[in-house]
């Protein structure tokens, strides 16, 4: 689940996202970006990691993804996350060993050498793949979610003039044994 909190701050506008399991990233990942941000006054997750998550199945998500790549620091991942066939070609001009042993990472860098439309068509080609890894992701949970789905209205009102803590464990009962732990 995501959620999106807007506000404005001595004039600036802050958006932040919260995330309840972040998609794309692997359990170790995570746990690397808790223990890299516990020390910060205000934890943030980083560059890659938000690109990461941004790769939706919403169109309006691929320009943040191209803006956050040409950000990265490091030249592999530029050419690994890159939504720009332009920049591409700039980064793959500048360092053509980089592009030849990334290929196999990311299939569509072998396409530089056929100039910028190919590039561009490839980029489109792989943009709607992750659109449809994503929705189907997606549906994967919604469909572990149906047996919760159904249980919920008659566990709603048990639960409308509990505490929070009771009411926690009473939800937390009721939906282990309808809810996978995995996926």
């Amino acid at each position: 689940m995501e959620l999106h909190l807007e506000f404005q701050y001595e004039g600036i506008r802050v958006r932040t996202d919260f995330s309840t399991r972040p998609p794309r990233l692997t359990p170790q990942h995570l746990e690397s970006l808790w223990l890299s941000s516990a020390d910060l006054p205000i934890p943030f997750t980083g560059l890659k990691e938000l690109l990461l998550m941004k790769l939706t199945m919403r169109e309006k998500d691929y320009p943040i993804v191209g803006e956050l790549a040409r950000r990265l620091k490091n030249v592999d991942e530029r050419l690994l996350f890159s939504r720009s066939a332009r920049d591409l070609l700039q980064i793959a001009k500048d360092n053509p060993h980089a592009v030849d042993q990334l290929i196999a990472s990311r299939p569509l860098l072998s396409r530089i050498k056929d100039g910028e439309d190919a590039v561009a068509a490839a980029l489109d080609a792989e943009r709607r793949s992750f659109m449809k890894a994503d929705e189907a992701r997606l549906a994967t949970y919604q469909k572990a979610a149906q047996p919760w789905e159904s249980a919920w209205p008659a566990l709603a009102p048990k639960i409308s003039n509990l505490s929070l803590s009771q009411a926690h464990a009473v939800i937390c009962d009721a939906a282990f044994p309808l809810l996978p732990t995995t996926l």
